[in-house]
């Protein structure tokens, strides 16, 4: 939920994308008819709701009631991966007593959510990328294809060119996962849709446990709104879960609050570096200048030294190439980014 004009945008675009069609399941897997594959590149930092936004994508297509399969890549072993993505046949390795349905089989005619798909191994990228391309699967074991129709939203904290150029992740799978690509904005970038969402959450809180009626205090609410949130909604939701069961009375207070106060959202996230006084200059006598000038000069100096190039740019700020293409379109930096790159 949110009102702020970056979240209104990324959740119009959501709703637009989840109207791409995929094909219903086919019967017939021994069809030699290719099948059709539907990805979707959701980026975004570490809680900022990625997994909620693939769901709401899915919840928004044409049939929600079709699998909706949640994948960890990060928590499949790597031994077992490539049987668990593909399923396998009896006999196909030690342990495998019968033949077992994948999980892109699982999801055939719906949607499978491949989270963190910047830590697959380099072997399972190549196989992702044939299925993509292909739309079919082949169980370990077995030489028969399986034609499967299926949306693949894949989702990434990780700056993905920077893993290309560092030899982690295959250039060719890149291009073709993020055809269609949503960045989530963080937090921080969503102006009072921190209150709205921490009110939201007192309130699902208090009706789960029965807990009497619990508000929001003024004052706390001026914290949650300057906070940066480095942890994202996820941080927000511990923060205020434990503020509605440890608050006295009715209202929660800045002492119920687990958070540091006078960091402003436009700090950035810990270890974002920083810069050294005198590296920007500005006229307080000509009139007042905001946080954002200070990150829109910042983020112009970088490009300036990469000369134009928005991942190294990022990586000199601290920045995760996502947001910093985020800003860029925030402050309507463009034009300017195209200038540096032109000279």
């Amino acid at each position: 939920m949110g009102r702020s004009p970056a979240w209104v945008k990324t959740l119009e675009l959501a709703e637009r994308l989840a109207k791409i069609p995929v094909v219903n399941r086919t019967e017939d897997l021994g069809s030699a008819s290719g099948g059709a594959v539907t990805t979707v590149l959701i980026t975004g930092e570490t809680g900022a709701g990625k997994g909620v936004l693939a769901k709401h994508l899915h919840n928004s297509s044409a049939d929600p009631k079709q699998p909706f399969v949640h994948v960890n890549c990060t928590a499949l072993p790597a031994t077992l991966i490539e049987g668990e993505l593909f399923g396998h046949e009896k006999g196909a390795f030690t342990d495998a007593k019968e033949a077992r349905e994948g999980l892109f089989e699982m999801a055939d005619g719906g949607t499978i959510f491949l989270d963190e798909i910047g830590d697959l191994p380099l072997e399972l990228q190549a196989k992702l990328l044939t299925v993509l391309e292909e739309g079919k699967i082949r169980r370990v074991g077995s030489a028969k294809e399986r034609t499967i129709r299926v949306r693949v939203l894949a989702a990434t904290n990780r700056d993905l060119e920077k893993a290309v150029e560092d030899g982690n992740f295959r250039e060719d799978l890149l291009y073709r996962i993020n055809a269609f690509t949503i960045t989530l904005p963080s937090l921080r970038d969503r102006g009072e849709d921190a209150v709205l969402i921490a009110q939201n959450l007192v309130d699902r809180l208090r009706r789960e446990y029965g807990m009497d009626p619990i508000e929001i205090g003024d004052d706390a609410k001026r914290m949650i709104a300057e906070h940066a949130w480095p942890g994202n909604v996820r941080e927000l939701f511990n923060v205020i879960q434990r503020a509605a069961m440890l608050c006295e009375g009715d209202e929660i207070t800045p002492g119920d609050l687990a958070i540091r106060a006078g960091r402003a959202a436009q700090d950035g996230p810990p270890g974002s570096g920083g810069m050294s006084p005198g590296e920007l200059v500005f006229d307080f006598e000509s009139g007042p200048h905001k946080a954002e000038d200070v990150e829109r000069a910042l983020m112009l100096q970088a490009l300036e030294h990469t000369r134009g190039n928005v991942s190294k740019a990022a990586r000199l700020i601290g920045m995760q190439r996502s947001s910093f293409r985020y800003r860029i379109e925030r402050y309507g930096l463009e034009e300017q980014v195209r200038e540096i790159v032109e000279r």
